[in-house]
């Protein structure tokens, strides 16, 4: 009990500081000090009073002003903050609070966990990047160590997007939000973007969200951003959608979406057409989702298949053949370093060699899944050329020279690109030698130390000219020699044939040259690579044929004692009599015809399985069921896992019953019924109601319903239109509300609960937000509302004949309030320059 007062003595006695402290006097309200205490503590009222009375007259005698709270007292009053446990007794030992670090911030050394060194890392783009000086090499190595500028997009689908460009241009923006005395051009265009689209700031992200002079600069992109008015995105990442060129009656396949910035940019061309959006893992499926409610998306389909095995899709009972597939495939990410700086700590030559083989795959299921004439992007945001050129080169083995061809991308006006690389090393690092490596400062072991002391880069970095290639570790220590052998084996058995360039000839015939490299100290931007395929013919995969010196077999490299025991050893078998020798030779016969079976039945085992492989989608859908039923496999386990988010249940038209109700309410009269699918749980379990309706465009519609798609894993699909309503005014109840979101697909047909106003009335209501009738001035627009049965209703004013800006709200006899986020609002507001 003694325990427990003293505690609560003490915590009273922090928060009655923190208080004081905080209010910058000795004197205290006592209201003032009950009220914060209750929120951050779970004493009782009368606990506290006694408290206070108790601390104040100890301490009442001295000078508030020079307390100093150690933090040791600062962290224990946030922890009660965030934890008021009755039960916890020591919050001295309790977990601190998880803390989102920003490497890049210099001014607090404590977070600053990064360090910018990493031997294997460096030297291997030193192998890989000849063409580049040593002096340059220092720029390129020292600008991944920076933070990156921020840039947006403006998104050119929204109504009066102009009038942001027009503020941006004029400088207006910048007068209004910035104090130009200490910053100088804060924000200037990117000039090879096409229409004046692209912004950056050189400021990084960091010194713009604390600097006191950015201040109002950054909360305006925070809510253009969350408004939907522009994309925070880094400048490389656009490349891929404006290079792809999607046309607005396209279908696109974008395979690897998430989070959703590239699917953002084909949406703002493509209005028309189809969007087939898709990411492995369901959350970053849902992120993805999150990310275009921005916009309009009746033309957006949600799935969620592993790339590699994306399934055939059907439309109208024909195959559906994209017109554009954008693959920007999963890789290592050493391009991105400069924005996520733990790639310096783990990365690993291994990790590239690694996720080779499902890059590849995700390509070559693009190319099945594009149309003849139709165009493929694939893009990484690494420089690793096992990742990129590599790839690129094994779909051409593959497949030959005649059933697609590389466009070539180094034509962007105003950018700096490399060409793509003809020649390049399969490198594998002793990446546990490494770790001990970086520590070696702090190593307490003084044998390890000194072994370590004696180690170089070159050490640490293994040229593999060979599959079957025997390594010899140049750097050995006894006291964990077992560990670093076993890591080395493991990173040869990663190994693959198509990891190694191919002839000089080759690489010429495919035009390697045309696909682009972008170097970070080029522009100030991340790294990236991409290549543009333009697919000419059905494609039909082959197995590969790869040089002789990449898959032979190749004797181990030995050291000089080794070789001179070699040597010994066959001069002993040289000199031995020529009876022993016919004595050994049936056995040797004998070994010698087994291990010749084994290879003929390893061979035999590879056409077998090459023979199964898919040698044609574009012809025969056959050969896809062994790799859909791995995918189903696969889905199942990904639907057992409790981590995983559940998916959305299936999809249904509209009951004529909720259909006739919503016409008759808002008077609709030629919307497309079948275009309108019931969504959400069901409220009632005889009558399966549905709480939610959507919009999808006629593509959307007739893939969800045609017979041959059986269980389509969606995520998401078009747009929310109406809500069921759940309010009740004087007895009735308003049976559908029309979303914001939904308001431009269904406006032109409402004939019923609508009122039009002036541009004025209309924005001083959005201002106000909320508008009570005994307090609104104009009567004419007040007998409007007064004329409607309370629920909902649009408001809206023409902006033009053919345009109208609207919104949606809701009205009670008291009242009429707006029911749609601050997202939208601001948006409009932002638009027409009140905000």
């Amino acid at each position: 009990m003694k325990r427990m007062i003293k505690q609560r003595l003490f915590h009273a006695y922090i928060i009655f500081m923190m208080i004081a402290l905080i209010g910058g006097s000795r004197r205290v309200d006592i209201v003032q000090f009950v009220k914060m205490s209750q929120k951050y503590e779970y004493l009782t009222y009368l606990q506290f009073i006694q408290c206070f009375n108790k601390l104040f007259n100890i301490y009442k005698t001295q000078n508030i002003h020079t307390f100093q709270i150690s933090p040791k007292i600062q962290f224990i009053f946030q922890y009660m903050g965030k934890h008021r446990n009755k039960n916890q007794s020591k919050y001295e030992n309790a977990p601190q609070k998880k803390v989102k670090t920003n490497h890049w911030d210099q001014d607090n050394q404590q977070i600053c966990v990064v360090q910018f060194e990493n031997p294997i890392f460096r030297r291997f783009y030193e192998i890989q990047l000849p063409e580049i000086s040593p002096e340059e090499f220092k720029i390129f190595w020292q600008s991944l160590s920076l933070p990156l500028p921020v840039t947006f997009r403006i998104n050119p689908s929204q109504y009066k997007y102009e009038s942001l460009i027009e503020r941006l241009q004029d400088g207006s923006l910048i007068k209004d939000m910035v104090n130009e005395e200490e910053i100088v051009e804060p924000i200037r265009e990117i000039k090879w973007y096409p229409n004046h689209l692209v912004w950056e700031s050189k400021v990084p992200k960091k010194s713009l969200r604390k600097s006191a002079a950015l201040t109002k600069l950054h909360q305006f992109i925070q809510k253009c951003n969350s408004t939907g008015l522009l994309t925070r995105q880094e400048l490389v990442s656009m490349l891929p959608p404006l290079l792809l060129d999607p046309q607005p009656t396209d279908y696109v396949l974008d395979m690897c979406a998430a989070p959703g910035s590239k699917t953002c940019q084909l949406l703002e061309i493509v209005n028309k057409g189809l969007i087939v959006a898709n990411d492995v893992d369901p959350k970053r499926a849902y992120m993805l989702s999150h990310q275009l409610s921005r916009m309009p998306t009746a033309q957006v389909m949600i799935t969620n298949y592993a790339a590699q095995f994306y399934p055939t899709l059907y439309i109208n009972g024909q195959r559906l053949q994209f017109d554009k597939v954008l693959c920007d495939v999963p890789c290592t990410g050493d391009g991105a370093a400069r924005k996520l700086p733990t790639r310096w700590v783990k990365w690993s030559a291994r990790d590239g060699n690694v996720i080779h083989p499902l890059q590849l795959s995700i390509l070559m299921r693009a190319l099945q899944l594009c149309k003849i004439g139709g165009y493929v992007m694939y893009s990484t945001c690494s420089l690793n050329p096992i990742e990129d050129e590599a790839v690129v080169a094994e779909v051409f083995r593959r497949a030959g020279f005649d059933a697609f061809e590389l466009v070539d991308l180094n034509t962007l006006q105003g950018f700096k690109t490399r060409k793509g690389i003809k020649d390049w090393k399969v490198i594998i690092t002793d990446d546990f030698l490494t770790q001990k490596y970086l520590q070696r400062e702090t190593n307490p072991d003084q044998d390890e130390k000194s072994f370590l002391e004696t180690v170089n880069e070159d050490d640490l970095v293994y040229e593999v000219n060979n599959v079957n290639q025997k390594l010899n570790i140049k750097k050995l220590f006894s006291k964990f020699s077992r560990k670093q052998e076993g890591q080395m084996i493991n990173a040869l058995k990663t190994l693959k044939p198509s990891l190694w360039p191919d002839t000089e000839e080759f690489m010429n015939k495919i035009a390697i040259e045309k696909t682009m490299r972008v170097l970070p100290h080029d522009q100030d931007t991340g790294g990236f690579y991409l290549a543009l395929f333009k697919k000419k013919q059905a494609v039909i995969w082959k197995k590969p044929i790869y040089q002789e010196s990449i898959i032979a077999q190749q004797q181990p490299i030995l050291t000089e004692q080794q070789q001179q025991q070699q040597q010994i050893e066959i001069e002993q078998i040289v000199d031995k009599p020529l009876s022993e020798n016919l004595q050994l030779q049936p056995e040797q016969v004998l070994q010698q015809n087994q291990q010749e079976q084994q290879h003929k039945e390893i061979l035999q085992q590879e056409d077998n399985q090459q023979e199964q492989f898919i040698q044609d989608i574009d012809i025969n859908q056959d050969h896809l069921k062994d790799i859909l039923k791995q995918s189903n496999e696969q889905d199942d386990k990904q639907q057992n896992d409790k981590n995983k988010a559940a998916l959305l249940e299936p999809y249904t038209p509209i009951n004529d019953y909720d259909w006739k109700v919503i016409c008759d309410y808002y008077g609709i009269s030629g919307f497309p019924q079948a275009q309108v699918l019931g969504t959400g749980q069901s409220l009632d379990i005889i009558m399966q109601v549905n709480k939610k309706f959507r919009y999808v465009s006629e593509d959307v519609k007739n893939i969800l319903f045609d017979s041959k798609n059986q269980n389509l894993k969606l995520i998401n699909i078009g747009q929310k239109l109406f809500e069921r309503g759940k309010e009740s005014f004087g007895g009735q109840v308003t049976p559908f509300k029309i979303t914001q979101e939904g308001l431009p697909y269904i406006f032109k047909y409402l004939t019923k609960r609508v009122v039009e106003c002036n541009k004025d009335q209309f924005m001083e209501i959005l201002q106000k937000r909320n508008i009570r009738m005994g307090d609104f001035a104009h009567e004419e627009l007040k007998q409007q509302f007064e004329q409607l049965i309370q629920g909902c209703f649009v408001l809206f004013y023409k902006e033009t004949p053919e345009i109208s800006e609207a919104i949606v709200c809701q009205y009670y006899k008291q009242s009429v309030n707006l029911m749609c986020s601050t997202e939208n609002i601001e948006n409009i507001l932002i638009r027409h320059r009140l905000m």
